[in-house]
């Protein structure tokens, strides 16, 4: 997945679709968006399924789902069997028929006998299905199982060993499936009811520390009594909790978040991103565990996808608990680091904004600042303009508010860059890459207080003249004059290209007696030519 900076990055799909694993063939049919949801779509009113999609009002339809659990619970329990069948692409198959004379445990087997006929049409099951139409729906699943765990919490359903130990056991055999659409929606189901278990064991966390700072604070016999029998029961249903946050951790997270086959890295990126909700909801806890590992070995997925959301999740839980992860961020940043030189471009600049970010909180080795400074002459504008956001956070950080000596670290930093034969002559690149990011380079005015503030010597006159130079050509024309196998596509500025020319016409005497004319050449042809 590595390859030399200024090589071709051409993305074939055999580098990002490598199968380790083939448990069966599903149908690869194309189909329109219309023609999968047409397959897709719920079929029957009575179900979850239906329900989920077509309802505005979650709380409610769970509220609905508690009251049937309370007059029934085996069929409220076998309706919400159903709902995870249906996520399958299974709707025909009737549980509470089927329960009648078979074991819950017969059924997935039964679904892995024979495919749906919606798989075997489009090769598609929801989850599977990631234009927003598709996601938009996701997500009605996902806030259905959040506030299910929250509200039977409240109403102490989630406590019934009965309820939860069959929805567990249920979801722990599709999440060992050898059939992808069922694997892929226990797992998903699965890690969802973790992260709202998380969530409802942050809370409770809460909730002991107040019961036992007031009983630290109560005098009264009576009122510490009864919040001593407050505490034993939050107590016992955090411990609850916990080992089912366990069981589904260690029997469907772990089992896939890094499960290697191809046709299920939607599955694996979906599992990576509920790390950054662990985090967010349980802080003490899963800073300390080792749950980020999840994610930094999610950074060399074989697929792209999964790669580009793991460096995003680390990046963004760097940004928010870098203190508290002080000790672990040279790890951290070696990991990003390793992605700077993907074979997927973006992939590569989001590694490079990464470590921009983390700059302004910590150190980069200069060994890995290096690597990210030199693709600044790639051949590639986007890698190259990354990079050139990354130089400018890095002089900014020296003088944050000085145009003056930014401008001038910069001619430093391109006479440094020279002495490399790679890529030495190649300041337009340089001026190309970081022109966006800073105006100054078509202030006329700042370029003349460089000359005035700093005694430059001969090779800083050359190199700052050449900036110069190149700066005025891309302002006027919106190209660098040397081309990049894939080039920014800039624009002109008619009122900032007039307004160059006016400047640059009143300092022209003055640059005349610092700069031999036939120095000032270039320049000047430049002017002639694309002057406004």
């Amino acid at each position: 997945m590595d390859v030399d900076n200024n090589s071709a990055h051409s993305a074939q799909s055999s580098e990002y679709d490598i199968s380790h694993h083939s448990f069966e063939l599903e149908t690869n049919v194309k189909k329109t968006g219309n023609a999968v949801w047409k397959a897709l779509s719920p079929k029957y009113k009575d179900r979850l399924y239906y329900k989920i999609l077509k309802t505005s009002d979650p709380k409610g339809l769970v509220t609905t789902w508690i009251n049937s659990y309370t007059l029934d619970n085996d069929k409220a329990i076998i309706d919400l069997l159903q709902l995870f069948i249906d996520l399958c692409s299974y709707q025909h198959i009737n549980l509470h028929n089927y329960l009648e004379h078979h074991e819950l445990t017969e059924v997935v087997p039964r679904m892995e006998s024979s495919l749906s006929a919606a798989l075997k049409e489009t090769g598609k099951y929801l989850l599977k299905v990631r234009q927003k139409t598709f996601t938009d729906k996701h997500l009605k699943i996902e806030q259905f199982i959040a506030i299910w765990i929250h509200i039977s919490a409240m109403d102490t359903i989630l406590f019934d060993c009965i309820m939860i130990v069959k929805c567990l056991k249920f979801l722990i055999y599709m999440a060992k499936s050898k059939l992808k659409s069922i694997r892929h929606t226990g797992t998903f189901l699965g890690v969802k009811i973790q992260t709202a278990l998380i969530r409802l064991n942050s809370k409770m966390t809460k909730k002991i520390q107040q019961y036992r700072e007031q009983l630290l604070n109560e005098t009264n016999t009576n009122r510490a009594n009864l919040l001593e029998n407050k505490l034993a029961n939050v107590l016992s249903r955090y411990e609850h909790v916990n080992k089912l946050i366990e069981v589904l951790h260690i029997n469907i997270y772990t089992e896939n978040y890094c499960f290697l086959d191809s046709q299920l890295f939607t599955m694996r990126q979906d599992c990576v991103s509920e790390i950054y909700y662990w985090v967010n909801y349980f802080p003490d806890r899963y800073l300390q565990n080792n749950s980020i590992s999840y994610v930094t070995k999610s950074i060399t997925d074989p697929h792209k996808l999964v790669r580009y959301t793991a460096v995003k999740i680390l990046s963004d839980i760097l940004e928010t608990y870098h203190i508290q992860l002080e000790k672990k961020l040279p790890k951290y940043i070696t990991v990003i680091s390793g992605r700077i030189q993907d074979i997927d471009h973006k992939i590569a600049i989001l590694a490079i904004d990464s470590l921009t970010k983390i700059s302004t909180y910590t150190k980069i080795p200069p060994s890995i600042r290096d690597i990210i400074l030199q693709r600044i002459y790639s051949n590639q504008y986007p890698l190259a303009e990354a990079a050139g956001r990354f130089l400018v956070q890095s002089i900014k950080l020296h003088d944050v508010n000085d145009d003056i000596k930014i401008l001038y670290m910069l001619v430093q930093f391109e006479i440094v860059s020279n002495k490399d034969q790679k890529f030495s002559g190649l300041y337009p690149l340089l001026v190309e890459a970081v022109f966006d990011d800073m105006p100054m380079l078509q202030d006329i005015n700042v370029y003349m207080s460089v000359l005035q503030r700093f005694e430059l010597d001969e090779l800083e006159r050359k190199m700052f003249l050449n900036i110069l130079t190149e700066s005025v050509y891309q302002t006027y024309t919106g190209n660098c004059s040397l081309v990049r196998k894939f080039a920014r596509k800039g624009n002109v500025c008619e009122i900032k290209s007039a307004q160059l020319t006016k400047d640059l016409l009143a300092v022209l005497p003055r640059l005349v007696e610092i700069y031999p004319l036939d120095t000032l050449q270039p320049l000047l042809v430049i002017i002639k030519k694309y002057k406004v």
